[in-house]
Protein backbone atom coordinates (compact mmCIF):
# COMPACT_ATOMS: atom_id res chain seq x y z
CA UNK A 1 0.00 0.00 0.00
CA UNK A 2 1.21 3.27 -0.70
CA UNK A 3 0.02 6.63 -0.02
CA UNK A 4 0.83 10.21 -1.14
CA UNK A 5 -0.01 13.63 0.60
CA UNK A 6 0.83 17.10 -0.39
CA UNK A 7 0.04 19.90 1.50
CA UNK A 8 2.17 23.26 1.93
CA UNK A 9 4.57 23.05 4.64
CA UNK A 10 3.49 19.35 5.02
CA UNK A 11 3.71 16.46 2.66
CA UNK A 12 3.79 12.77 3.26
CA UNK A 13 4.79 10.07 1.71
CA UNK A 14 4.17 6.36 2.69
CA UNK A 15 5.30 3.04 2.02
CA UNK A 16 4.09 0.16 3.77
CA UNK A 17 6.22 -2.77 4.33
CA UNK A 18 4.89 -6.50 4.94
CA UNK A 19 6.30 -7.83 8.93
CA UNK A 20 5.72 -11.32 9.08
CA UNK A 21 5.29 -12.47 13.09
CA UNK A 22 4.81 -15.00 15.71
CA UNK A 23 6.26 -18.27 15.92
CA UNK A 24 5.93 -19.41 12.43
CA UNK A 25 6.59 -16.26 11.06
CA UNK A 26 3.24 -16.17 9.17
CA UNK A 27 -0.02 -14.26 9.09
CA UNK A 28 -2.36 -15.89 11.69
CA UNK A 29 -6.32 -16.47 10.67
CA UNK A 30 -8.37 -14.37 12.68
CA UNK A 31 -10.82 -17.44 14.07
CA UNK A 32 -13.38 -17.33 16.23
CA UNK A 33 -12.83 -18.76 20.00
CA UNK A 34 -14.95 -20.07 22.64
CA UNK A 35 -14.62 -16.86 24.39
CA UNK A 36 -16.59 -14.99 21.79
CA UNK A 37 -18.86 -12.30 22.48
CA UNK A 38 -21.58 -11.29 20.01
CA UNK A 39 -23.11 -8.42 20.70
CA UNK A 40 -22.75 -5.84 17.98
CA UNK A 41 -21.51 -2.69 19.35
CA UNK A 42 -22.22 0.51 18.31
CA UNK A 43 -19.85 3.66 16.80
CA UNK A 44 -19.74 5.36 20.33
CA UNK A 45 -18.87 2.02 22.09
CA UNK A 46 -16.33 1.23 19.47
CA UNK A 47 -14.60 4.77 19.98
CA UNK A 48 -14.51 4.49 23.69
CA UNK A 49 -13.17 1.26 24.03
CA UNK A 50 -10.08 1.94 21.71
CA UNK A 51 -9.84 5.10 23.90
CA UNK A 52 -9.48 2.41 26.90
CA UNK A 53 -7.16 0.18 25.02
CA UNK A 54 -5.06 3.44 24.05
CA UNK A 55 -5.12 5.10 28.08
CA UNK A 56 -3.06 1.44 28.84
CA UNK A 57 -0.08 2.60 26.84
CA UNK A 58 0.30 6.26 27.52
CA UNK A 59 3.32 5.86 26.19
CA UNK A 60 2.06 5.39 22.54
CA UNK A 61 0.40 7.64 20.04
CA UNK A 62 -2.56 6.01 18.47
CA UNK A 63 -4.46 6.68 15.67
CA UNK A 64 -7.89 4.40 13.99
CA UNK A 65 -8.37 3.82 10.98
CA UNK A 66 -11.09 1.90 8.55
CA UNK A 67 -8.99 0.70 5.87
CA UNK A 68 -12.22 -1.66 4.41
CA UNK A 69 -14.76 0.70 3.86
CA UNK A 70 -14.36 2.19 -0.12
CA UNK A 71 -13.42 5.98 0.15
CA UNK A 72 -11.73 8.29 -1.80
CA UNK A 73 -10.64 10.54 0.68
CA UNK A 74 -9.80 8.48 4.32
CA UNK A 75 -9.52 10.38 7.25
CA UNK A 76 -9.57 8.15 10.05
CA UNK A 77 -12.93 6.29 11.37
CA UNK A 78 -16.39 7.85 10.78
CA UNK A 79 -13.84 10.67 9.05
CA UNK A 80 -11.78 11.32 12.53
CA UNK A 81 -8.70 9.34 13.50
CA UNK A 82 -9.38 9.48 16.80
CA UNK A 83 -5.89 10.18 17.53
CA UNK A 84 -4.32 9.57 21.14
CA UNK A 85 -0.53 11.41 22.35
CA UNK A 86 1.29 13.55 20.07
CA UNK A 87 3.95 13.71 17.80
CA UNK A 88 2.60 10.35 15.93
CA UNK A 89 4.93 9.08 13.06
CA UNK A 90 7.95 10.78 15.00
CA UNK A 91 10.86 9.15 15.73
CA UNK A 92 10.87 9.54 19.78
CA UNK A 93 7.12 8.25 19.62
CA UNK A 94 6.40 5.02 19.14
CA UNK A 95 3.44 5.44 16.90
CA UNK A 96 0.70 2.41 16.30
CA UNK A 97 -2.19 3.19 13.69
CA UNK A 98 -5.01 0.43 14.61
CA UNK A 99 -7.70 -0.35 11.77
CA UNK A 100 -11.43 -0.54 13.58
CA UNK A 101 -12.14 -4.21 12.32
CA UNK A 102 -9.15 -5.44 14.57
CA UNK A 103 -11.03 -3.09 17.72
CA UNK A 104 -13.85 -4.83 16.76
CA UNK A 105 -12.74 -8.20 16.80
CA UNK A 106 -11.17 -7.52 20.29
CA UNK A 107 -14.27 -6.31 21.51
CA UNK A 108 -15.83 -9.87 20.36
CA UNK A 109 -13.04 -12.16 21.27
CA UNK A 110 -11.42 -12.34 24.23
CA UNK A 111 -8.60 -14.84 23.05
CA UNK A 112 -8.19 -11.69 20.24
CA UNK A 113 -8.01 -9.65 22.77
CA UNK A 114 -5.12 -11.02 24.90
CA UNK A 115 -3.22 -11.61 21.70
CA UNK A 116 -3.29 -7.87 20.12
CA UNK A 117 -2.26 -6.64 23.46
CA UNK A 118 0.63 -8.94 23.76
CA UNK A 119 1.48 -8.11 19.84
CA UNK A 120 1.53 -3.94 21.40
CA UNK A 121 3.84 -4.97 23.57
CA UNK A 122 6.36 -6.68 21.30
CA UNK A 123 5.43 -3.43 18.92
CA UNK A 124 6.60 -1.25 21.61
CA UNK A 125 9.55 -3.35 22.70
CA UNK A 126 10.85 -3.33 18.86
CA UNK A 127 10.17 0.12 17.97
CA UNK A 128 13.65 1.41 17.81
CA UNK A 129 14.65 -1.35 15.28
CA UNK A 130 11.95 -0.36 12.87
CA UNK A 131 12.97 3.43 13.46
CA UNK A 132 16.49 2.39 11.93
CA UNK A 133 14.88 0.49 9.31
CA UNK A 134 13.37 3.60 7.76
CA UNK A 135 16.29 5.51 8.35
CA UNK A 136 18.27 2.84 6.23
CA UNK A 137 15.38 3.36 3.87
CA UNK A 138 15.73 7.00 3.75
CA UNK A 139 13.16 8.03 5.81
CA UNK A 140 13.00 9.59 9.57
CA UNK A 141 9.21 9.12 10.24
CA UNK A 142 7.61 5.55 11.04
CA UNK A 143 4.76 4.34 12.09
CA UNK A 144 3.46 0.17 12.81
CA UNK A 145 0.15 -0.68 11.52
CA UNK A 146 -2.48 -3.61 12.53
CA UNK A 147 -5.56 -4.11 10.05
CA UNK A 148 -7.43 -7.50 9.06
CA UNK A 149 -7.64 -8.76 5.40
CA UNK A 150 -9.69 -11.64 4.38
CA UNK A 151 -10.11 -12.48 8.33
CA UNK A 152 -6.25 -12.71 8.58
CA UNK A 153 -4.87 -10.22 10.56
CA UNK A 154 -1.88 -8.19 8.93
CA UNK A 155 1.04 -6.01 10.43
CA UNK A 156 2.63 -3.51 8.39
CA UNK A 157 4.95 -0.56 8.48
CA UNK A 158 4.60 2.83 7.34
CA UNK A 159 7.48 5.14 6.40
CA UNK A 160 8.04 8.66 5.43
CA UNK A 161 9.78 11.29 4.62
CA UNK A 162 8.14 13.77 6.72
CA UNK A 163 6.07 13.67 9.39
CA UNK A 164 2.26 12.18 9.19
CA UNK A 165 -0.20 14.54 8.53
CA UNK A 166 -3.05 15.38 11.09
CA UNK A 167 -6.92 15.16 10.26
CA UNK A 168 -6.73 18.78 10.30
CA UNK A 169 -4.21 19.47 7.46
CA UNK A 170 -6.00 16.49 5.55
CA UNK A 171 -9.03 17.64 5.34
CA UNK A 172 -7.80 21.23 4.42
CA UNK A 173 -5.91 19.34 1.51
CA UNK A 174 -9.08 17.71 0.63
CA UNK A 175 -11.66 20.40 1.30
CA UNK A 176 -12.11 21.09 -2.34
CA UNK A 177 -12.77 17.69 -3.17
CA UNK A 178 -14.54 16.58 -0.25
CA UNK A 179 -17.22 18.90 -0.42
CA UNK A 180 -17.63 18.11 -4.27
CA UNK A 181 -18.30 14.59 -2.78
CA UNK A 182 -20.86 15.96 -0.16
CA UNK A 183 -22.55 17.84 -3.03
CA UNK A 184 -22.78 15.20 -4.73
CA UNK A 185 -23.96 13.08 -1.97
CA UNK A 186 -26.96 15.62 -1.01
CA UNK A 187 -28.12 15.44 -5.28
CA UNK A 188 -28.43 12.13 -4.79
CA UNK A 189 -30.17 12.49 -1.46
CA UNK A 190 -32.72 14.87 -3.46
CA UNK A 191 -33.39 12.66 -6.41
CA UNK A 192 -34.06 9.93 -4.23
CA UNK A 193 -36.32 11.93 -2.44
CA UNK A 194 -38.20 13.35 -5.40
CA UNK A 195 -38.74 9.94 -7.13
CA UNK A 196 -40.15 8.60 -3.24
CA UNK A 197 -42.37 11.53 -3.99
CA UNK A 198 -42.71 11.06 -6.91
CA UNK A 199 -44.41 7.25 -6.17
CA UNK A 200 -45.96 8.49 -3.52
CA UNK A 201 -48.21 10.93 -5.93
CA UNK A 202 -48.56 8.54 -8.39
CA UNK A 203 -50.09 5.80 -5.73
CA UNK A 204 -52.29 8.61 -3.79
CA UNK A 205 -53.60 9.69 -7.37
CA UNK A 206 -54.61 5.76 -8.28
CA UNK A 207 -56.14 5.25 -5.25
CA UNK A 208 -58.10 8.41 -4.79
CA UNK A 209 -59.22 7.47 -8.53
CA UNK A 210 -60.28 3.46 -7.99
CA UNK A 211 -62.25 5.30 -4.84
CA UNK A 212 -64.17 8.13 -7.06
CA UNK A 213 -65.00 5.42 -9.46
CA UNK A 214 -65.79 2.96 -6.70
CA UNK A 215 -68.52 5.87 -5.30
CA UNK A 216 -69.65 6.25 -8.88
CA UNK A 217 -70.44 3.03 -9.13
CA UNK A 218 -72.19 3.09 -5.74
CA UNK A 219 -74.39 6.17 -6.66
CA UNK A 220 -75.38 4.79 -10.38
CA UNK A 221 -76.47 1.58 -8.38
CA UNK A 222 -78.33 3.45 -5.61
CA UNK A 223 -79.95 5.50 -8.20
CA UNK A 224 -80.98 2.91 -9.98
CA UNK A 225 -82.45 1.36 -7.02
CA UNK A 226 -84.67 4.34 -6.38
CA UNK A 227 -85.98 5.09 -9.59
CA UNK A 228 -89.59 4.49 -9.92
CA UNK A 229 -90.72 0.84 -11.31
CA UNK A 230 -93.12 0.63 -14.17
CA UNK A 231 -95.97 -1.98 -13.98
CA UNK A 232 -97.92 -4.07 -16.61
CA UNK A 233 -101.34 -4.24 -15.92
CA UNK A 234 -103.81 -6.51 -16.95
Amino acid sequence: MQITETLPGVSSYFGTKGIKTGKDAEEFQVSESANSRTAIPSDSQIVSYYKKLCEDYPDVTFKMSDLQTPASYHIGYKGDSHQQGENFSCPDRCSIQIDVSVIKKMMADEDFEAQIKGTIGNIIMDYPRYIQWAKRDGCGYCYYGLSTENGKLTEFIGESRVRASTDEELREMWKDELAAEDNASKEIKISYEKLINSAKNQMQETFFSMFDKAQYRRSRVALAEQAPKSFSGE
